[in-house]
């Protein structure tokens, strides 16, 4: 049986024993730098930072990579789509005009590929990233009593503290017993795609 629960470090790092606020603050900045930042070689830097931060925290990078996969297919399927819906006649560069494909006219949506769709499409998967990534580390890095005390000084309803601890506490438990049952149905040769 695989264990998906948060890695604890041996002794606390610096980047878990920051606050809650400065965690917080963190998290902001980096969707605040999502959701306005453009170039790709600076996402890809806070990128790298963020799961350096994370890792230094204690989260492991197979935690990090498991809270990965549920969304591999939908980040696969908007860089498709961002990619394949690019509009380059607005690009800036000439090199984001240049085509790669054509693939077919409906409407007044083209459907080609270009190299600024590319750019483009790997932009949105990095901004997606990063607060995902961001998030892993504000919430595996941080105790449920000191999310709940935090959500409790600014006013949030008690509905809402129980609900996100619902949630940060069975998350875990439920990923167990999804991989247990997978290896379940493996062992009685349910086959590998499960």
């Amino acid at each position: 049986m695989t264990n998906l629960q948060w890695a604890e470090p041996t002794s606390a790092s610096v980047t878990k024993r920051l606050s809650l606020v400065t965690k917080a603050t963190f998290l902001v900045v980096l969707i605040v730098m999502a959701m306005v930042v453009t170039e790709p070689i600076t996402l890809l830097v806070a990128l790298v930072v963020t799961i350096a931060v994370t890792l230094t925290s204690g989260i492991s990078g197979r935690r990090l990579l498991s809270s990965l996969k549920p969304l591999l297919l939908v980040i696969f399927l908007l860089f498709l789509f961002t990619a394949f819906t690019y509009d380059p006649s607005n690009a800036v560069n000439q090199y984001a005009r240049q085509q790669i494909a054509h693939i077919a006219d409906i409407g007044p949506v083209t459907i080609q590929l270009t190299v600024g769709g590319i750019v483009f499409g790997i932009v949105f998967v990095l901004k997606i990233l990063l607060m995902m990534f961001g998030s892993v580390y504000v919430v595996g890095s941080t105790a449920m009593e000191e999310i709940l005390a935090g959500l409790n000084k600014l006013g949030a309803p008690a509905a809402i503290g129980l609900m996100a601890m619902i949630v940060f506490r069975f998350m875990p438990t439920m990923m167990d017993e999804v991989e247990t049952i997978k290896e379940a149905q493996r062992a009685r040769g349910a086959g590998a795609s499960l």
